[in-house]
């Protein structure tokens, strides 16, 4: 994806900056599944793919019943 950094893994505190909000809101995202990460000895990272699936604009995100 254009524009994010050239690694594989991301902290929180930088998942937060790339997506504009709190470290703690990545974190709820982690935990309620909507967002995968691996867990290292020193902490959570998040990888590349993770974020792009996140970042992707969902097709019919509001599609009518």
């Amino acid at each position: 994806m254009k524009g994010l950094p050239d690694k594989l893994l991301f902290r929180v505190d930088e998942v937060a900056g790339i997506c504009d909000v709190a470290g703690r809101t990545v974190r709820r995202w982690i935990a309620g599944g909507q967002l995968d990460f691996v867990r290292l000895e020193r902490g959570i990272r998040v990888p590349k793919a993770a974020l792009i699936k996140l970042l992707r604009p969902r097709r019919n995100r509001h599609r009518s019943a």
